[in-house]
C-alpha cells in the first residue's frame, strides 16, 4: 500500500530502534534485513518524537516506556496506530484518546476494505 502511493506509513527512530532490536534479538538476522529493505521501499514519514524525559507524564495511562509512541503519533496527527503490542493497544483504548490503534491483521478487515482505492488493489 505504502509502495504504491496509497497510505503513507509515519515511524519514529525510538520506534525503529525497538523494532531493530526486537527482530535481532528474537528472530534469525535475515529477517532484519527484510525489514531494511521494506523501508527503503516504504520510506515512511520519519515522526519527530516529542522530548518527554523531565516533564509530567502526558499520558498517565499508557506505559512509561511506550508513551512516546503516542507523543509522537499524536504530534503528527496519525490517523491510527498499527502496532502488534497489545497491552499498548489496550492502553490506547483505555486512556479513551481520539486516536483509533489497530493491529495489522484488524487494520487490513477494518479499515483497508474501506480505503478508496481498495478495488483496484484487488484488480492488480
Amino acid at each position: 500500500m505504502c509502495e504504491r502511493g496509497f497510505l503513507q506509513a509515519a515511524v519514529s527512530q525510538l520506534v525503529l530502534t525497538e523494532v531493530a532490536r526486537n527482530l535481532a534479538s528474537k528472530l534469525d538476522p535475515g529477517y532484519l534485513e527484510l525489514h531494511r529493505q521494506q523501508l527503503r521501499t516504504c520510506a515512511p514519514y520519519m515522526s519527530p518524537v516529542p522530548r518527554l524525559d523531565g516533564q509530567p507524564r502526558m499520558y498517565p495511562e499508557i506505559n512509561a516506556k511506550d508513551e512516546h509512541v503516542v507523543a509522537a503519533a499524536l504530534a503528527i496527527r496519525a490517523d491510527l496506530i498499527l502496532t502488534l503490542d497489545r497491552p499498548l493497544a489496550k492502553e490506547i483504548e483505555r486512556a479513551a484518546l481520539d486516536l483509533p490503534v489497530r493491529s495489522p491483521g484488524d487494520f487490513i478487515k477494518l479499515d483497508l476494505i474501506s480505503h478508496p482505492f481498495y478495488s483496484r488493489l484487488r484488480q492488480e
